[in-house]
């Protein structure tokens, strides 16, 4: 919790009690006393497992289920305007009154509060006995936000009617059944399975009943149109469609009856758009072997061979099919006539099940291993699931699109390069289409390799992921609409986006636990601090900051209370970059880690670099003379029995060599003293065959060498070193000026 919401401590200690006491009554009593309190308890991010209306016995009540308890609220009339909305406690501790003049806008008023109150994105459930419904019920429920995310009507292989609704990750079934009773028509009846219930219609009237159901299913649970058809009925012709207005919007039809006639395919192209998903499970007539493979996303699982000729337009998106309709010489003539074609076409994924012509599918395919710099190791297959390429054949077209061919005991794939590297937004929104793509996601091992909090000198804050050789950056906004808390908004920059957050330490910490749990990455690595505003004590807040190995401190000045925190928390720094101004009496806080990066103006003295802590030292802007270096390192030679850890100073803009060799007994490198390569720690090489050495009388060897405004003083710890053959060199030369 951040202490920033409240500025009296011990009102902040009475709130922190009153929140974890897990009183509901409490904790509305607190918000409403004033505004402090309300923003403290709204950042706190409370949130209810349940909410939820009951109707009875002509009366109504709200419970909420909050910390494995629940609270009641029943409502109460009154006739006193002024009372409307209070909460009046009762004899039992987890039961109040609420009262409200207008029933709907009491009730209304009543959930919209608690629902803000607790974070509680979904509708809650409405129950009800056999007495009348309470009126405006009705419109409590559409205004209530319940959103449905799928329907599909199914017409089922033993000639039964289904609708399938999906709500809140769970799937709930309306069977259509036929009653005697004209008296009974459109009643609900529970059935032995809670997620199963009857529709009871009269005869003669199927189609009106079903169309009825739909539309009310769809109004009341937020639904934009009726999304599946599945066909599966033999008995059942498709023109039987026509009945079913709504049907006309649907995105997926999935046909599962055996045959089905040419008239039924010519309605479907001519009453039907382009499906998102077609699942095409039965045979089509001789003519109309095409006809699946202009939709979006093809499924086929038929036992029919297939001709490359089928499959030549490209129309589809992703093509997945169960058998093996494909024969290895067909593939390889489609995968010939992709390679000769130089339109861009929407094809991406073509899968093969049960597929065994292997030796006819590279005959003369310009085929050659994956190279890691030309494309990502994992292919996004069908926005779900992250396919592993990296034993896979590729091929590059004459326009420059790339595709790979794989395949393991019984399947093929054939795979186009929309895009060659992932973008780390694309992951997080597959991540979320459901649990179990979700735990795809997971499993595919995806690594990021470095994760970075900037707090930038503007303000904004920024969170830096590398992720497959790029740099992609998740910009923190702030939201006041609780609904949007956590959503990750795609910006014009490619690499960029934003996430919203309504309380921002808790945004930032559960974005960089996310990225972390997502992509691998053990701990926050580093915390970039620009913005000259914000205290670097308000750390204090993000946990995860304390275990960072890189911290760069690039705003102007620095307190000597916020130096103190970083010593006393961050106890796992290897790298500071330091590039402000220090307080007085903290000159020396930098040089106190190991690896230093200096960029400040500030002139740097041997007393500050005495104690020699640090194992590297670079220098950007020649913030030290080559008298205070000469200093020091006469100080280093001094050391023979108290061995330093001082490895390396590297200093840029350097322009103090007249002063640097005063008293120094330096000679010219001796090849068989040392190799001539130093193997310097940022990851380069540095040749040192010009430099001059220094002995110290333990027998510690060590180099200085200058080149035009930069000067190098590296210690031989070892005086063999072995340089790769691709390490990028660095050539120093020693021009001593006497």
């Amino acid at each position: 919790m951040s202490s920033l919401l409240c500025c009296d401590k011990s009102k902040e200690d009475e709130w922190n009690g009153i929140i974890q006491g897990g009183d509901l009554f409490k904790i509305i009593k607190l918000e409403t006393t004033s505004k402090e309190a309300k923003a403290f308890v709204m950042g706190v991010g409370l949130t209810a497992s349940d909410i939820k209306v009951i109707s009875w016995n002509g009366r109504t009540e709200v419970d909420v289920t909050l910390y494995g308890r629940t609270f009641v609220f029943q409502l109460v009339k009154t006739e006193d305007r002024k009372k409307t909305g209070l909460l009046l406690a009762t004899r039992d501790p987890s039961v109040c009154d609420f009262l409200y003049f207008d029933y709907y806008n009491g009730l209304t008023g009543l959930i919209h509060y608690l629902k803000k109150l607790l974070n509680h994105p979904h509708m809650f459930r409405m129950r009800y006995d056999h007495t009348p419904v309470p009126m405006n019920a009705e419109s409590v429920v559409k205004s209530s936000g319940l959103t449905a995310s799928d329907i599909e009507v199914k017409f089922g292989e033993n000639g039964g009617t289904e609708i399938a609704i999906k709500l809140e990750e769970k799937k709930f079934v309306f069977k259509m059944v036929k009653t005697e009773l004209n008296s009974q028509e459109g009643t609900i009846m529970s059935t032995m399975d809670p997620l199963i219930c009857n529709f009871l219609y009269s005869d003669n009237n199927f189609w009106t009943a079903l169309s009825g159901l739909t539309r009310f299913l769809m109004d009341r649970l937020n639904i934009p149109r009726l999304y599946g058809i599945r066909f599966d009925d033999p008995n059942r012709d498709i023109f039987d469609l026509s009945n079913l207005p709504d049907a006309f919007k649907a995105t997926q039809m999935n046909i599962g009856k055996p045959t089905v006639t040419k008239e039924e395919l010519d309605f479907l192209n001519y009453k039907f758009d382009r499906f998102d998903v077609l699942c095409f499970h039965t045979v089509p007539p001789e003519d109309y072997k095409k006809f699946p493979f202009r939709h979006q996303n093809v499924c086929v699982n038929i036992d029919l061979p297939l001709s490359w000729v089928h499959l030549a337009d490209m129309a589809f998106k992703d093509l997945d099919l169960w058998r093996s309709n494909l024969s290895g010489s067909e593939l390889n003539k489609f995968i010939k006539h992709w390679l000769a074609s130089d339109s861009q076409t929407p094809m991406e994924s073509i899968y093969i099940h049960d597929f065994k012509g292997v030796e006819d599918l590279f005959e003369e395919l310009p085929i050659y291993p994956w190279d890691p710099n030309s494309r990502s190791k994992n292919f996004n297959y069908c926005d779900r699931i992250a396919i592993n390429c990296a034993k896979g054949f590729d091929l590059l077209r004459d326009d420059g699109t790339l595709a790979t061919i794989g395949y393991g005991s019984l399947y093929c794939i054939f795979l186009v390069w929309k895009r060659r590297f992932p973008d780390t937004s694309q992951l997080i929104k597959l991540k979320h289409t459901s649990e179990k793509t979700g735990a795809l996601v997971k499993e595919a091992k995806l690594t990021a390799t470095d994760i970075e909090v900037k707090f930038e000198a503007d303000g904004d804050t920024v969170v830096i992921i590398r992720f497959m050789g790029r740099k992609f950056m998740f910009k923190l906004v702030n939201t006041e609409d609780r609904k949007e808390i956590g959503m990750i908004i795609k910006t014009h920059a490619p690499l960029t986006c934003n996430f919203l957050y309504f309380n921002f330490w808790n945004g930032l910490t559960g974005l960089t636990r996310y990225l972390m749990n997502l992509l691998n990455i053990p701990r926050l690595y580093s915390i970039r601090f620009n913005d000259v505003n914000r205290d670097i004590r308000s750390l204090i807040d993000l946990p995860d900051a304390f275990k960072a190995t890189r911290f760069y401190i690039e705003k102007a000045t620095v307190k000597p209370e916020e130096l103190d925190f970083v010593n006393e928390n961050f106890k796992s720094i290897q790298l500071m970059c330091f590039d402000a101004w220090p307080p007085e009496g903290y000159e020396s806080f930098p040089l106190e880690y190991d690896n230093v990066a200096l960029k400040s103006d500030f002139k740097w003295k041997f007393e500050h670099m005495a104690n020699m802590k640090f194992k590297h030292l670079t220098m950007y802007n020649g913030e030290v003379s080559g008298k205070e270096l000469n200093k020091l390192i006469k100080h280093w030679l001094s050391l023979d029995d108290e061995p330093s850890h001082l490895e390396s100073i590297a200093i840029y803009n350097f322009h103090g060599q007249e002063n640097l060799f005063e008293g120094l007994s330096v000679y010219p490198w001796d090849q068989h003293s040392r190799t001539k390569d130093y193997n310097y720690h940022s990851g380069f090489d540095i040749d040192c065959s010009q430099g001059f050495e220094l002995l110290r009388e333990d027998d510690t060897l060590a180099t200085i060498g200058c080149g035009d405004h930069y000067c190098f003083f590296l210690v031989w710890n070892e005086r063999i070193h072995k340089i790769p053959r691709t390490t990028p060199m660095y050539k120093v030369c020693a021009d001593r000026i006497r």
